[in-house]
């Protein structure tokens, strides 16, 4: 095809030079091409930057974002997001020394909503804001304009809030299902990750019977090491949730 460019033979040399003398550079992790994604084409097209962690994030969230925008004034939400349009504005008048705050938007699979991080918590919080994590964001509802705000008083990291907010790892047992080996294999595999997080055992029988049963501490795990894979897989899917 080079012929109809001139020499075709000059044409496929400067090619094979040029391929000889670029870089080897890493691959971009999966972040970074979705980062890129965002820039050019203004959405997401492999994929999203929560897709990974959706799950998890549905775990801690009371609301998402598109929930969030018919709840009344001052309720008390958790959404479970990233931050995306962020800029800094300064107020006229400076309290405690700070003046500067946030606007943004929190981006969850639902949608979007506004919210705002006044100066106060904003210098308290401001090293946790980044535009491309997954956290944990707690505040209220503020519906004196027209959209729906979010004003932000907490925000967590995944693990912080793995770490802060675990209640109890809830495994179901099925009776009759479960062998006497199982139960011996999953003592095991909690015991590769201990922490402080506690674990029950919920029990279900053919009818539909349940009993609770809390472990000794001997089993509590670290939230943030979870084996959900290997506990499934003894198990059966959808048998394990940190609550």
């Amino acid at each position: 095809m080079f012929e109809s460019f001139g020499n075709g033979e000059a044409a496929a040399a400067v090619l094979e030079e040029a391929r000889e003398t670029l870089p080897e550079v890493p691959s971009w992790t999966e972040t970074e091409k979705l980062k890129f994604e965002k820039e050019v084409l203004d959405f997401y097209l492999s994929s999203h930057p929560l897709t990974q962690n959706e799950q998890l994030l549905r775990r801690f969230a009371s609301h998402t974002t598109e929930q969030m925008k018919h709840l009344p004034a001052d309720q008390e939400v958790t959404l479970a997001g990233m931050f995306t349009q962020i800029a800094l504005k300064n107020t006229q008048k400076a309290r405690n020394g700070n003046s500067r705050y946030l606007l943004a938007r929190i981006e969850d699979m639902t949608g979007s909503a506004k919210c705002v991080m006044w100066p106060d918590d904003f210098a308290r919080l401001r090293d946790e804001v980044r535009d491309d994590l997954p956290y944990i964001i707690k505040g209220m509802v503020d519906r004196r304009r027209e959209e729906p705000t979010l004003v932000i008083n907490r925000i967590l990291t995944m693990e912080q809030a793995q770490r802060e907010l675990a209640r109890g790892l809830y495994l179901l047992v099925q009776v009759g299902r479960a062998q006497t080996d199982d139960i011996e294999r999953l003592g095991a595999v909690l015991r590769q990750t201990p922490g402080p997080c506690p674990v029950f055992l919920t029990l279900k029988d053919r009818a539909d019977k349940k009993c609770l049963l809390k472990l000794s501490r001997d089993f509590a795990i670290d939230p943030n090491r979870i084996p959900q894979a290997e506990l499934e897989a003894i198990l059966g899917p959808n048998s394990v949730r940190l609550m």
